[in-house]
Order: C-alpha cells, then sequence, then structure tokens
C-alpha cells in the first residue's frame, strides 16, 4: 500500500483538509494521470507525528526550504496531517 503524509500550510476555510473530513474519497491529479485517493486522520497520530516532522525536515532541505520548516512541524500543522492512500 502506498501511503502518503500531508500537512496544511494554509488554515482558510473552505478547504481541502475540511473536504477531506467530511467526505474521504478524492483525487489527486499529477500532468494528466488522475488517481483516486482516500483521505483521513491517522489514527496513530501521536505515534508517527515524529517521523512525519523528519520527513518535511528531510524534504524542505533537499528543496532548500528549510525556512518553511517551523510552520510544518507547529503544533497546529502536526494535528492537521492526513493520511492518503490509493483507493481499492
Amino acid at each position: 500500500m502506498i501511503v502518503f503524509f500531508c500537512r496544511r500550510y494554509s488554515y482558510g476555510e473552505p478547504s481541502w483538509h475540511s473536504a477531506f473530513r467530511s467526505d474521504s474519497s478524492g483525487q489527486i491529479k499529477l500532468d494528466k494521470t488522475i488517481v483516486n485517493i482516500d483521505g483521513r486522520i491517522p489514527r496513530d497520530l501521536e505515534e508517527i507525528k515524529s517521523a512525519v516532522d523528519e520527513a518535511y525536515d528531510h524534504k524542505l532541505k533537499n528543496l532548500g526550504a528549510r525556512f518553511m520548516l517551523n510552520g510544518a512541524i507547529e503544533p497546529r500543522a502536526q494535528q492537521s496531517t492526513m493520511e492518503l492512500t490509493l483507493s481499492k
């Protein structure tokens, strides 16, 4: 199973985050490819939070965007973590 984790960086409403909270099904488009996904708050969020923080640290460092790290790992962002999986 392929799993993606993502977090909010903007907190206005309506948002992709609130859309997944009200209906867990959605889609992602990359170029011309569209795939169905399911999004939910991870049941084990407290257990995986530090691993997701580390992944954000690594990715933002590699992108040269380390200045965004504080916002990506602040408590409000951590609590917005969504787990996206490919639909069956």
